[in-house]
């Protein structure tokens, strides 16, 4: 089957298969880790974060941020749980651990969440952009993520301002970024 991704996460090298998850950790043998229940499901992206594994994946227009840890014994890893779901339509296509966030780059945006003891996740309102986001670097107290649909002469908007008044049409790939120093509520 397809894979769409590959991560490095809790020492171990995770992939997909259409639905199901995969342990393909060099040096062992190729271990199926969950195989989801909807034979059209998806797993499109992957992040390490301190308390274990985030995914995204979905079908149709219902999308979810699993989350997933090693057992007990460190040999393989417990089936994945619903940490949050993406509200209806709203497409996920990266996700992103960094300074105890997590991003979730999705058809209409980004979306930032904080973890609970358990890993279930909170998560804030969307920060859209005109593009989905593809992807996230980290970098000092920024994050930066894709944007393939900018202009090159950004305005920052004012709480009045609509998404259409401040992104014009005028199309430029390029980076957008996040001072996480602004956010202190998710």
């Amino acid at each position: 089957g397809e894979s769409t991704f590959v991560l490095y996460s809790q020492d171990r090298v995770i992939t997909n298969r259409g639905n199901v998850l995969w342990d393909v950790t060099p040096g062992g043998t190729d271990a199926q880790i969950y195989e989801h229940p909807i034979p059209n499901f998806r797993w499109v992206s992957g992040t390490n974060a301190p308390n274990g594994t985030y995914l995204v994946g979905g079908v149709g227009d219902k999308w979810f941020v699993y989350f997933m840890q090693l057992d007990s014994t460190g040999a393989q890893f417990d089936a994945p749980v619903v940490a949050q779901s993406l509200p209806e339509g709203e497409i996920g296509y990266s996700i992103f651990s960094y300074q105890g966030f997590i991003m979730v780059g999705t058809r209409f945006g980004l979306r930032m969440m904080v973890a609970d003891e358990n890993g279930l996740l909170t998560s804030g309102a969307t920060i859209p952009t005109n593009a989905p986001v593809y992807d996230f670097e980290g970098q000092n107290r920024f994050v930066w993520y894709t944007q393939s649909n900018i202009t090159d002469v950004y305005e920052s908007p004012t709480n009045e301002e609509t998404v259409s008044s401040f992104f014009p049409d005028a199309p430029v790939q390029g980076l957008g970024r996040l001072d996480l120093s602004e956010y202190t509520d998710v």
